[in-house]
This record gives structure tokens, C-alpha cells and sequence, in this order.
């Protein structure tokens, strides 16, 4: 049997070291909510909501969609994902969602 640690899963989801690349839209818990964020590898991440924090303090990752992140104090971006000149770029939210599209 396997288990999932959740404190790690959430630490994995959870972007650090973002640029606000877009215009304030609006607050959540005292902070900016940025249309778009930036990190260091030059990803940009689109707002897209928020996420609450469960009783023992955690998130939940289940609540999250394909390429969708967290940026504390709970706000949800997802990476935006640029298409390929020439071919579509396959269809890479099956390996992370799990399902069989």
C-alpha cells in the first residue's frame, strides 16, 4: 500500500518566486490578485481562482484542474500552454488528469 503524503503534494503545487505580469483585478486576504503571473522560467500562469484552505491547514490537490497552481494565500493560476508552430500539441492533460482522452 502507498501513501500520499499531502503536506508534499501540496508543497509541489504551490508556485514560488512569481512576477505579476498583469493588471490588479481585484484582493484576497489582504494580497493583489494578478491577472497573469510570471516564474522563472518565463511560464505564464492565468488567474483563474481561489482555493481554501482545509481544517488541518492543507489544501486539497483534487480541487485543482490540469496545469492549475497555487499561489499562497490561496489563489489558483493555471500555466498557460503555448501552441506548437506547424502541429498541435498533443493532448498532454490526459497524463495529468489520469483519464484516457
Amino acid at each position: 500500500m502507498v501513501r500520499v503524503h499531502f503536506h508534499a503534494v501540496d508543497e509541489c503545487l504551490i508556485l514560488h518566486g512569481v512576477t505579476a505580469q498583469g493588471p490588479v483585478i481585484g484582493y484576497y486576504l489582504g494580497r493583489e490578485i494578478h491577472d497573469r503571473v510570471e516564474d522563472r522560467w518565463r511560464r505564464v500562469y492565468i488567474y483563474v481562482g481561489v482555493i481554501e484552505r482545509q481544517r488541518l491547514g492543507r489544501y486539497d490537490p483534487a480541487r485543482l484542474g490540469p496545469f492549475e497552481f497555487i499561489l499562497e494565500p490561496g489563489l489558483v493560476y493555471r500555466m498557460q500552454i503555448p501552441e506548437r508552430k506547424g502541429r498541435p500539441l498533443r493532448n498532454t492533460v490526459s497524463w495529468w488528469s489520469g483519464s484516457d482522452v
